[in-house]
């Protein structure tokens, strides 16, 4: 099994063994419900060759966005009416849910297991899809409790909501409750909150003690662009990791538009997202993996998001291997120390992205279209790596520096590329 994350002293980033670690994980919120454990051997060896080290994970199945296998299990016991009873855990599926996470520990995978989507919560803009499905709030401390007992052994990270809105007391008090259970149980888990698209967070929720990293959803319209939320969580007065947990998935269909995301909208959130402040990590998406969607199966959300593909096909998009060399990238450089610089932008500041480390030795620009970019800085001295990511080439530019002024013009590919300064006689 490998190490337990944690909070790096700085608290902009998470440490493994001492070492930092970018988190990179892949959205499979129903594979509990909808795998198969041979499937799943299979994925896990796939997604880890790749340089995955997480999966994202629902453990309850989110009933009214999802693929309907055939042969599932239920989390509860089946009351007479084909009601769940959430007093009555049931053990087949948390033994096997059990199993699933420590084969995935023993990939290098780290399980992030989300305890209450918004459907299960009182209020939410979730909880009317299946109202029976709204689980009574004197239910919460023994059913995190039941996790806690059947996975907490895999050291996950938990995500306490699911797609949450906050809208009222009385979900605030059930999102509570799971989390002082669980702290209360397992006081080193990290814990986090996956909320709606460009939600900002009530001061308690910035305040409290008991949350360790902020995670923000980018959401699946084609105008969310990653960098407003990681810009939002950067200036929030409680420092902490911030991570896009849920940007476009690749393959869905744009929210109740045509068309679908491709390999180069996931490369762009990436780099938006973790040059913006969200550089602690990023989670990868795929239309047919995160619902474990099997050919023929129906699929509840094809209106909103459009068919899925199948899972085996979905997992071999190519926007995951863009993801994995875009962290390996990300590491190789040691981007670490990178903070927001696009206030030094002086035109397509909306488009590209700029951060430089706090004593200027490296910077790193995403430019996502091949038009250039003007910074109020002077990087004469400093050495340059371009990489092109449609073809993956590497070169060397030679930007204009004129009063305190660097152009970089546009290059010789016609696609998106990221440009790696570094000054000479030492690099940070």
């Amino acid at each position: 099994m490998t190490t337990q994350l944690r909070i790096a002293e700085t608290k902009d980033r998470f440490v493994s063994d001492g070492r930092p670690l970018f988190y990179l994980a892949d959205t499979v919120w129903n594979v509990f419900t909808n795998a198969a454990e041979e499937e799943w051997e299979e994925y896990l060896r796939f997604r880890s060759a790749q340089g995955f080290n997480a999966v994202q994970i629902s453990v309850l199945p989110i009933e009214h966005d999802m693929s309907s296998a055939a042969d599932r299990i239920y989390p509860f016991a089946l009351r007479a009416d084909g009601s769940w009873d959430f007093f009555q855990p049931n053990d087949v599926y948390f033994e096997k849910a059990a199993r699933m996470t420590r084969r995935a520990r023993e990939y290098g995978l780290t399980p992030a297991l989300v305890l209450l989507w918004a459907s299960f919560v009182p209020d939410t803009w979730a909880a009317g899809f299946r109202p029976e499905l709204v689980m009574p709030e004197d239910a919460i401390e023994g059913y995190v409790t039941s996790v806690v007992r059947a996975l907490g052994d895999t050291d996950p990270v938990y995500l306490v909501s699911g797609d949450t809105n906050f809208p009222s007391e009385a979900t605030f008090r059930a999102y509570r409750r799971a989390m002082e259970t669980l702290k209360r149980l397992r006081p080193d888990a990290l814990t986090t909150y996956h909320p709606v698209p460009s939600l900002e967070l009530d001061a308690s929720i910035v305040n409290d003690p008991l949350l360790d990293f902020y995670m923000y959803q980018q959401g699946h319209s084609p105008d969310a662009p990653a960098s407003r939320s990681a810009k939002y969580h950067y200036g929030l007065s409680v420092k902490r990791p911030i991570v896009n947990g849920e940007p476009h998935y690749e393959g869905i269909g744009y929210f109740k538009q045509y068309g679908r995301f491709v390999a180069a909208d996931i490369r762009r959130a990436f780099w938006q997202s973790v040059l913006s402040g969200a550089k602690a990590g990023f989670t990868y998406g795929a239309h047919g993996v995160w619902s474990w969607h099997a050919a023929g199966q129906p699929f509840t959300s094809e209106d909103l998001w459009g068919a899925p593909c199948d899972w085996r096909t979905a997992m071999r998009f190519q926007g995951a291997q863009d993801v994995a060399f875009c962290k390996w990238l990300f590491e190789t450089y040691d981007l670490f120390d990178l903070e927001p610089a696009n206030d030094l932008l002086l035109r397509h500041a909306e488009d590209v992205a700029l951060a430089m480390t706090p004593d200027r030795r490296t910077a790193a620009i995403y430019m996502p279209h091949n038009l250039g970019a003007k910074i109020a800085f002077d990087f004469g001295g400093y050495e340059f790596a371009m990489i092109e990511f449609g073809g993956r080439n590497v070169v060397r530019p030679r930007p204009s520096v004129r009063d305190g002024v660097t152009e970089f013009g546009v290059h010789g590919y016609n696609g998106d590329a990221l440009i790696v300064a570094r000054r000479r006689g030492g690099a940070s």
